[in-house]
């Protein structure tokens, strides 16, 4: 459980006895390759965090999946208005490696911001992070071309292009994979 203490312990400081809290309330759990975490018209009843694989989020808009959002090592997720609202979602998270992730469950989440020491300001601080990254990802979905998508998507994801199937990455810049490699061709032959 390194990896989620160390995570924890960026947003705020933690003592030996907040540590023994958080090992209680995680869960080590398993998702093979292709599994789901959460599917369209479940409600989002856990948050995880991501010890090892990738995961993807995704919408189903009439039998086309368009992909929003990776997660990766040393990520939180979730489907986080389906989670808080406690609504069923239109959203997917299914992974893309088999992943080894921490979870932890509502009441669970809540009685950890009220033990812990500093708990209110993490469930904080965590929020407003996501609400940036959140109106970034937005902004750029109506400023920004494929190729900025593109750059953007190596700029925060420099390690899963490796990792990631082409069509998963034209299908999150927003393009076909035909378009994507021609992008591709273009930055290369601009260097």
């Amino acid at each position: 459980m390194d990896s989620l203490i160390r995570k924890i312990s960026a947003y705020v400081a933690l003592t030996d006895e907040d540590v023994e809290i958080i090992q209680s309330l995680f869960k080590v759990k398993q998702l093979k390759k292709k599994e789901f975490f959460l599917q369209e018209g479940e409600i989002a009843r856990y948050v995880g965090f991501l010890d090892t694989g990738i995961v993807r989020y995704f919408v189903d808009v009439d039998g086309v999946c368009k992909t929003y959002e990776f997660g990766r090592e040393g990520d939180f997720f979730s489907e986080y208005e389906s989670f808080i609202g406690l609504i069923p979602t239109t959203k997917n998270i299914q992974a893309l490696e088999d992943c080894t992730y921490y979870e932890i469950g509502r009441a669970d989440l809540d009685k950890l911001y009220g033990l812990l020491s500093q708990g209110e300001r993490l469930g904080r601080l965590v929020i407003q992070q996501l609400f940036i990254d959140g109106m970034k990802k937005l902004a750029s979905l109506y400023s920004d071309g494929p190729e900025e998508r593109y750059l953007k998507f190596r700029a925060m994801f420099p390690d899963l292009e490796q990792r990631v199937s082409q069509y998963h990455i034209a299908n999150f810049v927003g393009v076909e994979p035909s378009s994507l490699s021609r992008i591709r061709r273009r930055m290369i032959g601009s260097k």
